[in-house]
């Protein structure tokens, strides 16, 4: 009998998962929240470092049109790595953003997202939390950016 041909199972899913979290990056960046919200899934789950709590995609993405809109040019983000595995998917990505009243604001994020079929289901976020409490949330005497005073 032939010998059956050894394929790399879920390579393809992976990528797709991998691509996934690139547009969410990408549509974030660009100021496209119609777009993010299509690729999160509306009953997902999103945790920061900061609080130590979890909030609905809903809230978390007021919260990311407040900062993004407060910003001079929006708020940027590159992707560094990505790595996947089953159905969660790391990301090392940086941001970038200039305040007017705050300055800049350039952090470092380790992101793990769990992707269920075809939008992101939940999602961990673990970034440089005093940079975001001074820069973000005015800790120090500053003056916070609108919707994350109250982080």
């Amino acid at each position: 009998m032939p010998e059956a041909a050894v394929t790399s199972p879920g390579r393809d899913h992976l990528a797709d998962n991998k691509a996934l979290v690139t547009d969410f990056f990408a549509a974030w960046t660009e100021g496209r929240f119609d777009r993010m919200s299509e690729l999160l899934d509306p009953a997902g789950t999103w945790w920061t470092l900061a609080g130590r709590r979890t909030r609905t995609v809903g809230a978390q993405l007021e919260r990311h049109w407040s900062a993004w809109a407060e910003a001079r040019d929006g708020i940027s983000f590159r992707v560094l790595t990505l790595t996947a595995e089953a159905d969660r998917v790391a990301a090392v990505v940086e941001s970038r953003a200039e305040f007017a009243v705050q300055g800049l604001y350039s952090n470092l994020y380790h992101f793990l997202f769990r992707i269920a079929g075809e939008h992101i289901a939940s999602t961990w976020v673990y970034y440089d939390t005093a940079l975001a409490n001074r820069v973000l949330r005015g800790e120090g005497g500053g003056v916070p950016v609108p919707g994350h005073a109250a982080d």
